[in-house]
């Protein structure tokens, strides 16, 4: 099935291609953690952790 979208999905689409790109390329990563109110979000930042340094990347966590 073909499935034709419009021009906003087309760009965010690039947009987030780009992204990933950058972080392929980068030494190092940073998160941002702006709530802590959200259920779940320890395994979620656990997980990130763990992919990241298996990406042998420096890793930054800031917590507000």
């Amino acid at each position: 099935m073909i499935r034709i979208e419009g021009v906003n999905v087309n760009k965010s689409l690039m947009r987030r291609y780009n992204m990933i790109q950058k972080i392929m390329d980068s030494n190092s990563i940073g998160i941002v953690v702006g709530t802590l109110g959200v259920g779940g979000y320890l395994d979620v930042i656990e997980y990130l952790k763990k992919t990241i340094r298996e990406a042998e990347k420096i890793l930054y966590i800031y917590c507000r």
